[in-house]
Formats: C-alpha cells, sequence, structure tokens
C-alpha cells in the first residue's frame, strides 16, 4: 500500500502539526478524565515556552467539544498519520479501530483521487502551534 499512497505536501506537514496538537490534546483529556486540570498544563507550557495562551486554550476547547473544522475526523487521522509514517498497527492502537478501518479509509482516500489536506488554521495561530508542539516534543524527548 505504501508505494500507492503519495507523501505529505507541505501544506499537508502543516495541518500534521495541526492533528499532532489534536492528539496531545487528547491524550491530556483521557489522562486527567476530561478534568479542567489540562488548563493548568497549558498555562504552564505555554508560559515556559512563551506561546500564545488564548490561541491554545481555543484549540483544546475545540478538541474538548468535538466540533470546529480543526478537529480532524478518523479517516483523516488514519490516512495522515499512514502517510507521515506510522504502521498500520500503531494507528489501529492510537485511534482504537480495527485494522480493516483503516485499510477501507486508505483504499477510499486513493479511489478519492488522494485530495490534500489542507491546514485549518490561520498562519498567527499556527506559528503559535509549530513553537509549542516542537517545545513538547524537546521536553518529551529528552533522553
Amino acid at each position: 500500500m505504501k508505494e500507492t499512497i503519495r507523501p505529505l505536501t507541505e501544506a499537508e506537514q502543516n495541518r500534521m502539526i495541526e492533528i499532532h496538537y489534536y492528539m496531545f490534546i487528547s491524550n491530556l483529556l483521557e489522562a486527567y478524565n476530561r478534568s479542567a486540570l489540562i488548563t493548568d498544563v497549558l498555562e504552564a507550557l505555554a508560559t515556559l515556552y512563551a506561546c500564545d495562551l488564548t490561541t491554545l486554550k481555543t484549540l483544546a476547547s475545540a478538541v474538548y467539544q468535538g466540533y470546529s473544522s480543526f478537529v480532524p475526523s478518523k479517516a483523516e487521522l488514519s490516512v495522515m498519520l499512514y502517510r507521515s509514517g506510522m504502521p498500520i498497527r500503531d494507528i489501529r492502537r492510537t485511534l482504537k479501530i480495527h485494522p480493516q478501518t483503516v485499510y477501507r479509509q486508505l483504499k477510499e482516500y486513493i479511489e478519492q483521487g488522494q485530495f490534500e489536506y489542507a491546514p485549518k488554521l490561520d498562519e498567527e495561530s499556527r506559528t503559535t502551534l509549530v513553537k509549542f508542539m516542537e517545545n513538547v516534543e524537546r521536553l518529551s524527548n529528552w533522553r
């Protein structure tokens, strides 16, 4: 399947940053039982990394409420994670879906012409997100 899927474009790499933030917030929500504590975590990290807290909280709220064009669908997540190099086994475990669902979503994406997933945020918000996620990555990969 890997040979038939085209690599991520620059725009899609920007969308992947948005998806990584979505996944980060989703993991925090899961870890803290959808508690308001994640606001405190975001506030501390935003202060540490000198990022715009309002932008981060607005996007976190969109993830919490599950609405907004910023929140990716399961199909978009499957396709984008696969195209960014994540193995199907890891996609299945991360998204809590059956492997056949991942294969079906990839097949449908190919049949639809492999359209480009565009970033959903404006440049200012994306700049904040890039800075934030780079620092989170650096923190989580300290070894």
